[in-house]
């Protein structure tokens, strides 16, 4: 298997990172990458301490849907570091308690974003 590590300073527009990760994409495929991985927090960085939630989105939102339609299109897997919504991650929770009786930890105060890997392979 073919690793590209695609190396970009993510900025603070959201938009112009994913484009440049969608060109990164196809670059590493056209090179005959099967794997392209981006940094964490490839979506977008932000100054310490200032708020994710108006970037964050569900996993199966615009940015992500863009990078797995750029990965499916390309015929490469793509590894990147992504923020997902609170509200996201709670509507996975179950509702009920696990059967040992425990409930899953939900997000809370310590926890005011989140960061999802996902793996994106082409079919």
């Amino acid at each position: 298997m073919r690793i590209v590590l695609a190396q970009f300073g993510a900025g603070r527009d959201k938009a112009e990172n994913l484009r440049r990760m969608l060109e990164l994409t196809a670059q590493a495929a056209e090179r005959g990458g099967e794997l392209v991985l981006f940094p964490e927090c490839a979506m977008v960085s932000l100054p310490a301490g200032q708020s994710l939630a108006a970037d964050a989105e569900p996993l199966d939102g615009p940015f992500n849907q863009a990078l797995a339609a750029a990965a499916a299109q390309s015929r490469i897997a793509v590894v990147a570091g992504l923020y997902e919504s609170i509200a996201a991650i709670r509507s996975r929770i179950p509702a009920r308690p696990a059967p040992s009786g425990c409930r899953p930890a939900r997000p809370g105060p310590r926890t005011p974003r989140s960061q999802a890997r996902r793996r994106l392979a082409p079919p």
